[in-house]
């Protein structure tokens, strides 16, 4: 039913259901078995359900068999589905492409001056102001290494259902010199680019796309451990800094590198070597691949 409301048939060959859950339900209603169909997952299964969309897990390995191909954005989303629903010979990654020439153009742009002092570290996260994003940990694990004297400023660019309570737990803990909710910024790339060392706090993610943009522009990166969080710095610390999922571990991760001005600008380096994984052309490429081998 829905199928037939909200998809016009005009001689298609191919479909993708580029987000995963309504999307994918949709396009398992095509009557027409010559139209290829291709599923996006963006998230870890483990940390999300699709309970709300489909009925049982049999209906969602039975819609998600119907498709030819099944693309997870990391090799953790594609194997946390698998591990759930199987259909392992249909799952394949293909990373998220970034369009890293736009990006570095959009990083050019002017900023407030009297953000990102150069007299002190400048640590920066974006992302929605959401509980899955951690931010709650975050200032707290700042606030300790305040009390502690470390000396460094903290700005979260986004909005969302936590900004209140961020607000006011900076407010009561007197962090606001230090500590600073910027809000949503069209262009974030200036800011970023601008930064000492990008912190992604996040306590689950498909691939996080804001540590490819921070890789893109050369930042550092500490990141807790997230899907894809190794894939992109290393399973050994080699191109960025990843942290046990927990308050503790990102605590003492930021310390280290607060402490240690050497490692970050070790990971400054390495982030600059690891932009290569971001090609553009490449991941287009492969995306492309793809399409063609179903249709075909």
């Amino acid at each position: 039913l829905l199928y037939r409301l909200l998809i016009r048939n005009e001689g298609y060959n191919l479909m993708v259901a580029y987000l995963h859950g309504a999307p994918t339900k949709v396009l398992w209603g095509c009557p027409d078995k010559n139209i290829r169909k291709i599923a996006w997952i963006h998230i870890d299964m483990k940390y999300s359900s699709l309970g709300t969309i489909f009925f049982s897990r049999k209906q969602v390995i039975k819609a998600f068999d119907s498709f030819d191909k099944i693309v997870g954005v990391s090799r953790t989303v594609r194997d946390s589905f698998v591990k759930m629903y199987s259909l392992n010979e249909k799952a394949v990654v293909k990373y998220n492409t970034n369009n890293i020439r736009q990006i570095n153009e959009l990083s050019m742009k002017p900023v407030d001056p009297l953000l990102f002092p150069q007299d002190t570290l400048n640590i920066i996260s974006l992302g929605r102001l959401a509980k899955q994003k951690g931010y709650d940990r975050l200032l707290r694990v700042c606030k300790k290494l305040l009390r502690e004297g470390l000396k460094f400023n903290l700005y979260i660019l986004g909005t969302g259902p936590e900004r209140d309570k961020l607000e006011r737990y900076i407010e009561k803990n007197f962090l606001a010199e230090r500590i600073k909710l910027l809000g949503f910024k069209e262009n974030p790339y200036p800011y970023l680019k601008r930064a000492d060392l990008f912190v992604c706090s996040s306590f689950t993610e498909g691939l996080s796309t804001v540590i490819s943009e921070a890789i893109i522009l050369g930042v550092p990166v500490i990141s807790t451990k997230v899907s894809g969080a190794e894939e992109v710095l290393g399973y050994n610390n080699e191109y960025g800094l990843v942290t046990e999922n927990s308050e503790e571990a990102l605590y003492q991760g930021i310390k280290e590198l607060i402490e240690n001005p050497d490692r970050i600008e070790f990971y400054r380096n390495k982030s600059v070597e690891r932009a290569r994984f971001f090609d553009t052309e490449k991941t287009v490429k492969e995306v492309e691949d793809l399409i063609e081998e179903v249709v075909e």
